[in-house]
């Protein structure tokens, strides 16, 4: 089947289908005798599982005496999260069951939700933060762009291209960037007019051309590069900011280096790069010549028939090298920690799992 058939015969409700949030569970993972390290059995692990987040126990603690004095604290959960940034301190997790934000302070050790109250917000999968911390929330059902300060006061809106899909939105310097699967575009726009100013691909680019995109259901941003993944295609595809195509790499299939239904994208520093498969459970890592490295995200046996759960449909993944103080308690000591990466989960007992990359001491 061609991915321009399967562009057609997938229809959008397949992407945004999500299930009932579970029965949630503490998160005594920390608390395991033996640590979650991939690859499990190398001499040198390079990844290692740290923590979940999906309630506000999971980070804020309520002390015996708070507990006698006020009650103890109500249980607020993750319901159906989908996208994940980091800004700062901060986590944000959209999430269309609240609808709204989930905001976990790692500073402050806080959880908590907001939730607008807009006629143009319903269904939120995606948003970013500017350096002023003002929200830039995408909701792909009114194909609205609606903008708080860090404060979550109401600032203004504006409207995408009608007969769009959105699916990620990001922002880098004066532009604002929304991946849509409805026009097979990653729409640009300026962050001051909120016009539309570029499209990559050109407009020129016909599906015989590499560069086309069929559906790029997530990107990601360096210094050089827009990395694309193009699920409709299989593939990851690298292009310039001026919209030259300079890399793609990936086939479908069941495999090393392969994608079943990829879902996410997101490149550290080094240029390597991570794609997150919501058929095979799995993270996978490549260099920046798309060459295959690892895998990370399986179930891990902790005990004999005692597995700790592993990623379970993931939708959305951002590395962040500014919160390491925080995860270093759950480090090995044999290692440190050169970054993170959050992945966020549609369902599972910690909905967003992080990941440590390591490094021998």
């Amino acid at each position: 089947m061609s991915p321009k058939s399967l562009l057609f015969l997938i229809p959008i409700s397949f992407l945004f289908c999500m299930s009932c949030s579970p029965k949630l569970q503490t998160n005594n993972t920390a608390d395991l005798a033996e640590k979650i390290f991939y690859p499990r059995n190398a001499d040198t692990a390079h990844f290692q599982y740290l923590k979940g987040f999906s309630t506000n126990t999971d980070i804020e603690i309520q002390s015996k005496f708070q507990e006698s004095m006020i009650g103890k604290k109500e249980i607020s959960w993750m319901r159906k999260p989908y996208g994940v940034t980091v800004e700062k301190s901060k986590i944000y997790v959209a999430d269309i069951g609240l609808p709204g934000i989930n905001i976990i302070d790692l500073n402050k050790k806080t959880f908590n939700q907001f939730k607008p109250i807009h006629k143009d917000f319903s269904f939120v999968l995606s948003m970013a933060i500017d350096e002023n911390d003002d929200m830039y929330i995408l909701d792909s059902k009114s194909m609205t762009v609606l903008i708080y300060d860090a404060n979550g006061k109401y600032k203004e809106t504006f409207k995408i291209l009608e007969n769009s899909k959105p699916t990620r939105i990001k922002i880098k310097g004066e532009y604002i960037y929304i991946g849509d699967i409805g026009t097979g575009k990653i729409n640009i726009y300026s962050k001051n007019t909120h016009q539309l100013i570029n499209q990559l691909p050109k407009k020129d680019i016909t599906t015989d051309n590499e560069a086309f995109l069929f559906m790029p259901m997530d990107f990601d941003l360096d210094d050089n590069y827009i990395y694309v993944l193009d699920a409709g295609a299989y593939k990851v595809k690298i292009f310039t900011y001026e919209g030259e195509l300079v890399k793609v790499f990936g086939e479908h299939g069941n495999g090393y280096g392969l994608f079943i239904r990829p879902k996410t994208i997101s490149v550290d520093k080094e240029g390597n790069i991570f794609v997150a498969d919501s058929t095979t459970q799995l993270v996978q890592m490549f260099n920046k010549d798309g060459k295959p490295l690892m895998v990370f995200g399986a179930p891990y046996e902790i005990e004999q028939g005692k597995f700790s759960p592993g990623l379970l449909l993931p939708t959305s993944m951002v590395i962040d090298y500014n919160n390491l103080d925080y995860f270093k308690p759950y480090v090995d000591s044999k290692y440190n920690l050169k970054y993170l990466v959050y992945v966020m989960n549609q369902s599972g007992s910690e909905m967003l799992k992080v990941y440590g990359r390591l490094e021998l001491k």
